[in-house]
């Protein structure tokens, strides 16, 4: 995928373990899927500072899979990835698939500050009330939760779905 600076969003995440859930179900999605290229099973797990609201509109360059399953293009230090949410996930935590493992390819820490180039037409402005969610739910340190308890991801989600501030 080719960048130019006009068109660019760099967005900026902090790496989290997460919890292995995803890696067999990516790893069936990826065998599934006819990508043009490799992608290893497994994922990087972001969380951002704020909610980053994807465009989920299909294009020649998005990828949606069994309808709840989101793909975007998009580059680490130059490395071509593919940015993965699923339908329901937070708007402030993102996966990252690619033909490596990052984590040991660019010797990546738990909250390590990654950069990510993200083509401006993935994205779509962000709604007043997925901001003001974000902050009653995910702010004062609770952004990793998702990755540490069900229980508190479970009780937010109904309340979040219902207010539309969730992956559609």
């Amino acid at each position: 995928m080719k960048f130019d600076s006009d068109h660019i969003k760099l967005l900026r995440g902090k790496l989290i373990s997460g919890r292995g859930l995803a890696t067999g179900q990516l790893a069936e999605i990826i065998k599934l899927m006819n990508f043009n290229y490799k992608l290893v099973p497994g994922s990087l797990n972001l969380i951002f500072d704020e909610p980053i609201a994807f465009e989920t509109k299909k294009t020649d360059e998005f990828v949606i899979f069994q309808t709840s399953r989101y793909f975007w293009k998009a580059k680490i230090n130059d490395l071509d990835v593919l940015l993965y949410r699923w339908r329901g996930s937070r708007l402030h935590i993102i996966e990252v698939l690619a033909p490596l493992n990052i984590r040991e390819h660019l010797n990546l820490q738990d909250g390590d500050k990654i950069d990510i180039q993200v083509s401006k037409k993935y994205l779509r402005p962000r709604r007043l009330i997925e901001t003001v969610m974000f902050y009653i739910f995910w702010s004062f340190g609770r952004q990793s939760w998702p990755y540490k308890t069900d229980k508190y991801q479970y009780i937010t989600k109904y309340i979040e779905a219902a207010f539309g501030t969730i992956q559609k």
